[in-house]
Order: C-alpha cells, then sequence, then structure tokens
C-alpha cells in the first residue's frame, strides 16, 4: 500500500467498514476483459455473501474463473477547500480477495441468505423450500484483505 499512512489495520475497525457500507463491487476477469458488478453482500466470519439469480453472465464467468476482487467503500465526500490542486477525498475503504464458491445445501443458502439479510434488515429471515432452490447463493472466503481511511 503506497500511503501506509491511511492504512486500517485493526480487525474490529476493518469489520466496521464493512457493516457500514451499503453495496460493493465484484470484479472478475471474464477470459481477457474485466468485468463487475454491483452487489449487495452480507459478511461473517472472513467470508462474503452474495445472492444471484440462477443463470446470467456473472454466474458463467464465476463457473470458469473464480478468483474474484470485492471492493467496497463508506464515509464519501469530496472536499473541494482551497485551490483545485489541494482538492481531496474523505472516504473509507476496503478491498478484498478471494475464491468464488456455489453453496448447494439448502442449510447453507438459508445461513448465507441470514447473513446477508442481516446486513440490511439487522436480522434473518425464514424462507420456503422453493425459494431456497431458485435462489443461488455466492460465498468468498477471503484470502487478502486491506482498508483505508482518510478522515478529513
Amino acid at each position: 500500500m503506497r500511503r501506509t499512512d491511511r492504512e486500517v489495520t485493526d480487525p474490529k475497525a476493518i469489520e466496521e467498514i464493512i457493516e457500514t457500507a451499503e453495496y460493493c463491487t465484484v470484479s472478475m476477469c471474464d477470459d481477457s476483459q474485466p468485468y463487475g458488478v454491483w452487489m449487495n453482500y452480507g459478511y461473517r466470519d472472513n467470508c462474503f455473501y452474495f445472492h444471484s439469480a440462477g443463470s446470467g453472465h456473472k454466474l458463467e464467468v464465476l463457473r470458469k474463473n473464480p478468483r474474484v476482487c470485492i471492493q467496497l467503500a463508506c464515509d464519501t465526500q469530496v472536499i473541494l477547500s482551497g485551490a483545485p490542486d489541494t482538492w481531496s477525498m474523505q472516504y473509507r475503504s476496503v478491498v478484498a480477495t478471494g475464491k468464488a464458491q456455489f453453496v448447494d445445501d439448502p442449510a447453507a443458502k438459508q445461513e448465507g441468505l441470514d447473513i446477508l439479510l442481516h446486513h440490511f434488515a439487522g436480522r434473518g429471515f425464514s424462507f420456503p423450500n422453493e425459494v431456497l432452490e431458485n435462489v443461488t447463493i455466492i460465498k468468498v472466503p477471503l484470502e487478502r484483505i486491506s482498508a483505508k481511511e482518510n478522515l478529513l
């Protein structure tokens, strides 16, 4: 990391950034083309969880190459004080990498949905089997995570 003065190393502070952000970008590689999508997420025990419909380009790409980069930010604000060459950006951000895994077990799908919904609603929900059968849950155990902040 170039700006080590902005690096966040405290695991609790990193988790707080993850809990505060509303959505993230999941980037992957479609052969030689970069491909990224905005996604809702949940996070627990060093793993991100995502949900998806059962088909689509994103799933095709992940089946060919499960490596992903996850990026999120919160508390962002452009600071336009002084001359333009001194303007800055306030932010807290996380960048993480890992390999996407498709969750097939219905109980594990329910757990993934609980984690995801807890992020947005503060609690989990119970789903009937037909919902669990029709949703795709993607789990990404993290291999690497880094965080930065610039709070002016």
